[in-house]
């Protein structure tokens, strides 16, 4: 039987053998924490059973298969723990996700499968296999005339971008249609459906993709 693991593996105590879980990651684990059904591990690597993931990872302890979680590192992490609905990672990263994060970040995880990130943005998924959400800063803000909007996806899925005004109104739909894994970018002029110029205020941006969203608040100056 081939017992040879990649990166990571899992140790029966009572035989002392190697057993089937294999997450299949392509670089070095340094740091590994597990609670309940879910193993998070950071270090340098760049895929973990066959999904893309960066340097950190959440993977199923029971069929070593990814997790929607997809707070993905620019550089390596070196410590990883969670405890209760926090994951903390640290490290040499400058960024986690689209998100400027330098040397530590903190991730809350609701219900396994909700993820708000603590970097002024919300976010979460439905679904276990959802495709992952990011979406970066969005430049410049305050805006008065046009704004950029970066976001990624973790795989292929049909994205919709949206802007609300703050009481939940639809102003704008900027696109809806299949988008390739990796990094995106839209612009919106500042103009309602009917091209208006939208009042100035507070506007929400939100990407989804499948059933994971993530959203940005964006301010929204006279012209």
């Amino acid at each position: 039987m081939d017992q040879s693991r990649a990166g990571v593996a899992a140790m029966d105590l009572g035989s002392e053998t190697v057993t089937e879980w294999d997450p299949g990651v392509d670089g070095s684990v340094w740091s590994i924490s597990a609670m309940g059904d879910a193993v998070y591990i950071g270090g340098v690597f760049g895929m973990v059973s066959g999904e893309r993931r960066n340097n950190v990872a959440g993977v199923d302890a029971r069929t070593g298969k990814c997790l929607a979680w997809t707070a993905s590192a620019d550089a390596a992490v070196w410590s990883i723990s969670r405890a209760s609905n926090d994951v903390a990672i640290g490290g040499d990263f400058a960024s986690v996700g689209l998100s400027p994060q330098s040397g530590a970040a903190l991730i809350e995880i609701e219900h396994r499968m909700m993820v708000v990130e603590r970097d002024g943005a919300r976010a979460g998924t439905d679904d276990r296999g959802a495709a992952g959400v990011e979406v970066g800063p969005i430049a410049p803000n305050p805006c008065s005339a046009r704004v950029r909007i970066a976001f990624g996806i973790a795989s292929s899925a049909v994205v919709r971008v949206e802007v609300f005004d703050i009481e939940g109104r639809v102003q704008r739909t900027l696109i809806n249609r299949s988008c390739a894994a990796g990094e995106h970018m839209v612009e919106w002029d500042c103009c309602d459906w009917r091209a208006t110029p939208v009042r100035p205020g507070v506007y929400v941006c939100r990407v989804s993709a499948g059933s994971c969203w993530k959203e940005r608040k964006v301010v929204v100056s006279g012209r």
